[in-house]
Parts: structure tokens; C-alpha cells; sequence
């Protein structure tokens, strides 16, 4: 049943008893505090660290009332809107148990944003960790691409085409001339216009890819 907040860290501010109030109890159903609580009333004209306290703990819950350690007008109003938020008597003064009361509110607040920055911090670590493996991913392929391509270029640099003399062009000669594609009776090393011819026809028959060269 807050205020609804905007939220900052609080540094510095302590509490050394914490009392937990129920929103639904009004502060004249609390009659008792251990013996060695402090007891005290903030209210206008009041000064020092504990108004300072007070004032950091109203500003994290939203309540905005400046960072002076002076209990003024500004501060009472910003009491009173907190007590009516609470359902607690307006009256604009914060006794010993209100006071630890805005304090644990304010320290639960710290307490949500806390969790959540640390949710956010999983949920973008989640998106790093799939980024980084969509990268890893793309310079795989990226690797295997350039290596299918290396792979090919010197291929395509120990095939044999019109003009070459080889020795491998007579084998190839044979092997055409077995598979009814004859180039010569007295094949030579020499790849020529007619072995180019075979090879292709070759290539038509066997659906592959035509361009002459072996």
C-alpha cells in the first residue's frame, strides 16, 4: 500500500531497531518497544541524523523532501501524504515507530530494485550468451565456406583443358574411349579440340556440368 516510488540507492542511512508495523494497525494499537529503542517525536523544527535519515528513506519511497537534516513544512507535508497512503493518522509527526517503520519500507524498496536489477542482469547475460553463439555460429559456416572455396579453386587449377600436355591427358583419353567417347586410336598427351568435344559430350551424358574441361 505504498506511494507508488521512484526508487534510488540509499548510502549511509542505518537503523539499529526495526520495528514491523501491519499498514492495517494504527500507531495508538502499538503500546509497547523494547526498553532500548529510543523514543522520540520528528516533527517541524526538528534537526540531525535522524531527520536526515528520515528524509532519505521519504525520498527513495517517493515522498521527495530535499537531503537537509531539517524537519520543515516540506517534510511534514510529505509525512502526512505517507501516513494517509498507510491508512495512519495524519498528523504529520514520525515518532520512534513510524520513523523505523518508513525506514524498513524503504529498505524493502532498495531490496525490490536490487532484485530486479539482478533479474535484468540474467535475462542480458541470456541475450550475450545467444548473441555470442550466433557469431560463433557465422564465423563457423563463414570457415567452412572459405575452405570449401580454397578447395575448389585448386581443383579447378589441376584440371586438365584444352591446350595442356600432360600424361594424364592420354589415361584420360583410354578411359573416354572405353566409355564410348573416342578421341584418337593413338592417343597422345596432348588435350585438343577433339578431347575438349568428348570430355563435354561426356559431360551432356552423364548430366554433369559442360564446360570442357576434366
Amino acid at each position: 500500500m505504498l506511494k507508488k516510488a521512484r526508487y534510488s540507492f540509499v548510502v549511509g542511512m542505518t537503523a539499529t531497531v526495526i520495528v514491523f508495523v501491519p499498514v492495517s494497525t494504527s500507531l495508538a494499537e502499538v503500546t509497547s518497544i523494547e526498553e532500548s529503542t529510543e523514543l522520540f517525536v520528528l516533527e517541524v523544527g526538528s534537526e540531525g541524523s535522524k531527520v536526515l535519515d528520515l528524509k532519505e528513506a521519504l525520498n527513495l519511497l517517493g515522498y521527495e523532501t530535499g537531503t537537509s537534516d531539517e524537519f520543515n513544512e516540506d517534510t511534514e507535508e510529505q509525512v502526512i501524504l505517507y501516513q494517509e497512503d498507510n491508512a495512519l493518522s495524519p498528523d504529520g509527526k514520525v515518532d520512534d515507530v513510524l520513523f523505523y517503520m518508513i525506514l524498513e519500507d524503504a529498505k524493502n524498496a532498495v531490496d525490490e530494485q536490487n532484485e530486479s536489477i539482478e533479474e535484468e542482469i540474467v535475462e542480458v547475460e541470456e541475450v550475450v550468451k545467444e548473441v555470442v553463439e550466433e557469431v560463433e555460429e557465422i564465423i563457423e559456416e563463414n570457415e567452412e565456406q572459405s575452405q570449401m572455396t580454397t578447395s575448389s579453386v585448386q581443383a579447378d587449377s589441376n584440371a586438365l583443358k584444352r591446350g595442356d600436355y600432360d600424361k594424364r591427358v592420354i589415361d584420360l583419353k583410354i578411359h573416354l574411349a572405353i566409355m564410348g567417347f573416342e578421341v584418337s586410336s593413338n592417343p597422345t598427351d596432348f588435350y585438343g579440340s577433339v578431347t575438349e568435344q568428348m570430355v563435354e559430350e561426356f559431360q551432356k551424358a552423364y548430366n554433369l556440368k559442360t564446360y570442357g574441361n576434366c
